[in-house]
């Protein structure tokens, strides 16, 4: 069955009311593009068009381009399966046979439930940064792969245009052409997927519950690998690229993939052992791929752990090494030993007896100050040796200068992990450029021998542009001589059948034995020797004196011939070659025409050859263009594998240093946040409340 163009689908689209048989289509609204004409996402083998009914449900609607075998009973089939699952990334669908007309007849449409969502290419443009959303992603990937393993059903095309990333981050898959169910078991496949995304080696016959596994492996890698590291969007996948972090060339040849090599050099080591999976799975047949396991995800934020709760800001992989935080114990002065209370009581006794000799007058006022005041500060430096002396001053003294050195303990590993950080960012930066410029530098390459072929191209087309010309000369002078031989054998023929019939034996009316003699005296005796006759007027008589004209070119009058039997003789002629004509030759001799064309064989022969020889070497042209652009890609690819290792390499080897650097701040943070908490216990350990505590107690 032929099927109309997505052209075609457009064109009727501009009525719904009269294209769709499905009554709630009917008189919907189509989206335009720009020209405001019905806009078409182009597939594989068909257009979908969004349309919106007069209900307000939108709708995508797949209109077919080319025919699918047992279209019908294969949708049927998939339709009462999935009918029995409940699970979120279905979309509902219904296979409406004459479901809309195009040109006068009707043909199949797909209508399915619009889904509000982003493609996860396009997701990841914009949430790749987003390292723990794209770890939530990979795990309600994996999530969705086991619905399907569970459920006996496998997609047949898992890309990232079927998978759609709603709103709340929940995954929707979209177009099932290709879907096995149960019910379609030993159908065969109706399509084998989007080719970044499959095994090299599957095959119509690949169609089990078992095909989505190798395209669930490469998916789930890439997710995982953004997660742990963003950049990695940048670095190994190309603007626009169909494909997530790898590609059908990383699957044909897996070993000397500049992609796989970058991957297979990450710091992290879950990463690499899913990446070595990944690469082992290549020449393993689709029908014994293991399923996805997933793995425990790590992020940048996370570092080991995926989504799990925190304690005291730190991740919870850490909660086991890091001692609990005991509360601020607020030290305060508790014991006076004798010393202090003998010195506080001998200040008292002094200042008692100051009083008492100044109100005796034994002393004068300014005296009993003087010794009063000599007294205080007695006590005030009895009291100062006391306290430094002190097991409490002590150690407050030294719980400050530990907090003061543990913070110059964590401003030193703070600038030691921002440079290892710096030299970090530098080294992702680097392997970027590395990836850019291998990009740019192969473009070149690409777009030099483009143009190189371009102008062979031009060169060769001119050339045979030029031989079809002399070939056509050749040939035209070839027909052209064909038919003047023609023309003169049958020129011959009629002459040869003229000069056989004489003018006395054919009876013309009024043409008797002295006119015969007058024709005769003139050079006429048979129809071959005059070739027409013309007229001369006379101009005395005004009367009409007839010309013959010779087969010599010559004209002559004869005696006795006037305008009618001029005529008369004309017309015999003229009779006398009609049934000449009708015996002479339509072709040539075959011997004629084979002389003839001998002579322009060898020339014909001679093009052809120059012909074979411009194609010969046209082709050794560009086979050696092919060839250096194969040596300088190899050679391009092969630099560029060097510098990706070696950059990987760099990045491996610093790896361990700036996780020293992290984990280094991190002690250092928490030993001056101990630090803190121990000084700040102190602050009641001062000089001045001593003195209070001297005199009160407390």
């Amino acid at each position: 069955m032929r099927f109309p163009s997505g052209a075609a689908y457009v064109e009727a689209l501009q009525n719904t009311a009269l294209c769709f048989d499905d009554p709630e289509l009917k008189g919907a609204r189509v989206e335009l593009d720009k020209l405001h004409r019905p806009r078409a996402i182009s597939g594989n083998f068909a257009s979908v068009f969004s349309v919106t009914a007069a209900n307000g449900r939108r709708y995508a609607i797949k209109c077919f381009t080319r025919e699918v075998s047992d279209q019908e009973v294969r949708y049927r089939a998939v339709s009462d399966h999935l009918a029995k699952l409940d699970h979120r990334w279905k979309v509902g669908f219904t296979y409406l046979p004459h479901g809309i007309m195009v040109e006068g007849r009707r043909y199949p449409i797909l209508k399915m439930d619009w889904v509000e969502a982003t493609s996860l290419t396009r997701w990841l443009d914009d949430h790749v940064n987003d390292s723990a959303a794209v770890a939530r992603v990979a795990q309600r990937f994996a999530e969705l792969v086991a619905e399907l393993e569970h459920s006996g059903v496998a997609h047949g095309d898992l890309q990232h245009g079927n998978l759609l990333v709603v709103g709340d981050g929940s995954l929707r898959l979209v177009d099932y052409d290709g879907m096995y169910v149960p019910a379609l078991a030993g159908a065969g496949a109706a399509e084998l997927g989007h080719r970044n995304y499959q095994s090299p080696t599957r095959s119509q016959s690949d169609f089990d519950p078992t095909i989505d596994r190798f395209s669930a492996w490469v998916i789930y890698l890439s997710l995982v690998a953004l997660a742990a590291e963003p950049a990695l969007w940048q670095q190994l996948r190309e603007d626009g690229g169909e494909y997530l972090l790898l590609a059908e060339d990383d699957f044909t040849d897996p070993m000397t993939s500049s992609r796989f090599s970058i991957l297979l050099n990450h710091v992290s080591p879950d990463v690499r052992l899913l990446v070595g999976q990944v690469q082992a799975l290549v020449a393993i047949p689709p029908t014994l791929l293991p399923e996805l396991k997933p793995i425990t995800i790590e992020t940048p934020s996370t570092r080991h752990a995926f989504n799990q709760p925190t304690i005291m800001g730190l991740p919870a992989w850490m909660a086991d090494h890091v001692a609990d935080v005991e509360p601020v114990v607020e030290r305060r002065f508790t014991r006076r030993g004798p010393g202090l209370i003998g010195a506080t009581v001998l200040l008292a006794a002094v200042l008692v007896g100051m009083v008492v000799l100044g109100a005796l007058a034994l002393v004068g006022p300014a005296v009993a100050g003087g010794l009063a005041a000599f007294g205080g500060v007695l006590w005030c430096v009895g009291l100062a040796v006391s306290y430094v002396r002190g097991a409490d001053a002590k150690a407050a003294r030294e719980a400050r200068v530990h907090r003061d050195n543990a913070r110059q303990d964590q401003v030193v590993a703070k600038q030691e992990l921002a440079v290892a950080a710096r030299r970090a960012d530098e080294l992702a930066d680097a392997a970027k450029r590395i990836a850019e410029d291998g990009r740019k530098r192969r473009q070149t390459v690409q777009a030099t021998h483009g143009s190189e072929l371009a102008l062979v191209n031009q060169e060769h087309s001119r050339y045979l542009a030029m031989l079809a010309t002399e070939r056509t000369g050749t040939a035209n002078q070839l027909r052209q001589e064909l038919a003047q031989a023609l023309l003169a054998a049958q020129a011959e023929h009629v002459r040869g059948k003229l000069e056989r019939i004489l003018i006395a034996e054919s009876g013309i009316d009024g043409i008797g034995g002295k006119l015969v003699g007058n024709l005769r005296d003139a050079g006429i005796v048979t129809a071959a020797d005059f070739s027409g006759v013309g007229f001369m007027v006379n101009g005395q008589f005004q009367n009409k004196i007839a010309q013959f004209h010779l087969t010599s070119g010559y004209s002559v009058r004869v005696p006795g011939i006037g305008e009618v039997k001029a005529n008369r003789l004309e017309e015999w002629r003229r009779e006398q070659e009609r049934h000449a004509r009708r015996s002479q030759p339509v072709t040539l001799p075959e011997g004629q025409m084979k002389v003839i064309e001998a002579r322009f064989r060898a020339q014909l022969l001679q093009l052809g050859t120059a012909e074979q020889q411009a194609q010969a070497t046209i082709q050794a042209k560009k086979t050696l263009l092919n060839q250096r652009l194969s040596h300088d890609l190899a050679a391009l690819d092969l630099e560029q594998r060097a510098l990706t290792a070696q950059a990987s390499q760099d990045r491996s080897r610093h790896a361990p240093v700036l996780r020293k650097a992290e984990g280094g701040a991190e002690r250092a943070g928490r030993r001056y946040e101990a630090a803190v908490r121990e000084a700040n216990g102190f602050r009641r350990i001062t000089y001045p409340r001593y003195l209070v505590f001297a005199v009160v107690g407390r």
